[in-house]
This record gives C-alpha cells, structure tokens and sequence, in this order.
C-alpha cells in the first residue's frame, strides 16, 4: 500500500512538473496568437508605428492592461506576472530562438515616481498632467528599445542610456518631444543616489547637448564620488574627533543612522546638502555637474524645496550616538 501511495505522489509530481515546464514553452509559441503585436499597441495609444522603426530587431509582443492577456495570462506561469513595480521587456532564449520579445506594459504616474524617489508626497510634486501620455510613450519605446540585440550587448547602465536616447529619437517629431525631453532628463535625475543603473541623467544631457556619452564606469566613479562627499560632510560635523581614534566599521551604524533620521521628514535635506556642497565647490568636475543636474530636477518637480534652495538655508545633521 505504502509502494502504491508513494507511486501515486511521483506520478502528480510529475504531471505538475510536465505541465508547468509545458506552460513555460507555451507562453513563447501562444505569444504572437494572444498578445497584440507592438504596432496595435502604438496605434492604441494614438502613435504612428513608424515612430518604433529600427528600435528592435525581434518582433515585439505587448501584455498590457488594455490588450488581449485574459487567455495568455492561463497560458503563462502567473510567477512572471505578478504585476511588477514598473514595466519591462523578456528577451530570454527562447524568445531569441522564435525571433520574438515579450513586453510587459501599464502606465506609470510620473508624479507618484517623482514623489517616492525625492521622499515626499505626490501633493508636493509639480503638476505635469498634460505630459502623462507623452511620458508613458516614452516608456513604451524605451522598453521596446530593449528588444534590440545591441542594446542587449551592452551593459546595465550603458543598455539603459541607450534605451533613453532611442525612445526620445523615435518621438523627436511628436508636438510634445521638447517638453518630453525636459521632463525625462529631470526624471532621471532625480534618481540620483537611488537607481544606479537607471541614473542615465549624464549620458541624457551629453546627448542634448551633442556631446559624447559617458561611458559605464565613468557613470559609476561620478556617483561614487558623490557619496563620498555626502559622507564626509556627516563625518565630519558629526564624528570629526572619532574619526582619528575609531575603526571606520565602528562608525557605520551611527552613519547609517545619522543619514536615516536627517531624512526622516524633511525631503529639502539631501538637496539642501547637495546644493553646499556644489556652492563650496567640493565636488570633482564630473561629480559637480551630475549635482548640478539632480538641483535643477528638484526644482523643477519640486516647486517649495527649490524655494527653499534659493533661500540658502544651511542643512543641520540630525547626528545619532555612538
């Protein structure tokens, strides 16, 4: 009885297995039959395709809130649809292999972005309603970007840049491309510290401005300078005496702390740091101007801290104990 018990509990063990391996394949094959292909998807939100010309090289497959997913969403193992925190593109091996890329679409709310990556409420951010749509364009080619097989190539930071810089070529002809222009830089910027591998604000600007992009390491030294300076700034208001005497390990709780309770409710701290830092010229060439650019962003998506900015307060640590 205790054979034909354990028979019974292989044999379900492996119809599962069987059907979800078998639910991983047919999500490739079922994609171009129930999912809108990437032209339907531009022309539902009023683009002409010929903008996305060039952008991939692989056909592209929309899931969207708004498309034909019901059936595919049986089809495709739900662990890779549980709605995640911004959209994407699947370009896996099989894919490869079908010619195809999947993508994973909805709309974001660009204050509400603006508002969690400053520390604030969406109340406090700008109103930029009338760029939503637009921004959400540039979302869609931005991810559709991905699909190509040099961007694949490159790395993290440099394959995001050149996301940006596509997206914003392909929509160089739409009424709205300057605002647009403005409003992603900004966007960008704002990340600074936060999303490094997105932080493609320099290489956004080099762009504008007709100059050569930085290159990946270039991107990463500039915010590693940053964050250094920020930490000295504390270090030494806070623990310039501890600093001769104690082993830098013994310090880091109290940094830890001393950057987490000076946050805490006050979303003007950072930029106010940032700003005496950039006024004193305490920063490196590379490092100045990628301030230079996150102060115009809070000013821009931040009306009352970039007042405050310009009132030239003098930023207080909140310095823990020891």
């Amino acid at each position: 009885m205790a054979h034909k018990k354990q028979g019974l509990s292989r044999f379900i063990k492996l119809r599962y297995a069987f059907a979800f391996v078998a639910g991983m394949n047919a999500q490739y094959v079922a994609a171009p039959l129930l999912l809108d292909g990437f032209d339907d998807h531009l022309r539902t939100r009023g683009l002409d395709p010929a903008v996305a010309a060039g952008l991939a090289d692989h056909d592209i497959y929309v899931h969207s809130e708004t498309g034909r997913t019901q059936l595919y969403d049986i089809i495709k193992p739900s662990l890779l649809w549980d709605k995640p925190e911004s959209p994407y593109a699947l370009l896996g091996a099989h894919d490869r292999l079908l010619g195809q890329c999947r993508l994973v679409l909805f709309d974001l709310d660009v204050r509400q972005i603006a508002a969690d990556l400053s520390g604030t409420s969406i109340d406090a951010v700008r109103d930029v309603s009338h760029l939503q749509k637009a921004f959400n364009d540039y979302i869609a080619l931005h991810e559709a970007r991905h699909c190509h097989t040099d961007n694949r190539a490159l790395g993290n930071h440099s394959s995001e840049a050149d996301a940006d810089i596509h997206a914003l070529r392909a929509l160089a002809g739409q009424e709205y491309a300057r605002e647009l222009g403005i409003l992603v830089r900004h966007f960008r910027a704002l990340g600074l510290m936060k999303t490094l591998s997105h932080d493609t604000s320099a290489s956004l600007y080099a762009e504008a401005q007709g100059r050569p992009l930085p290159s990946e390491a270039e991107i990463v030294m500039t915010e590693t300078n940053i964050i250094a300076a920020v930490r000295m700034d504390m270090m030494m208001t806070c623990y310039a005496e501890q600093m001769r005497d104690m082993p830098a390990d013994r310090l880091t709780p109290a940094i830890q702390a001393t950057l987490r309770q000076s946050r805490e409710g006050h979303p003007a701290f950072m930029p106010e740091i940032l700003q005496k830092l950039y006024d004193n010229d305490r920063l490196e060439a590379a490092a100045r101007a990628r301030v230079g650019q996150y102060l115009a962003a809070v000013r821009y998506f931040l009306p009352q801290v970039g007042a405050e900015l310009r009132d030239g307060q003098t930023p207080e640590w909140r310095c823990a104990p020891l």
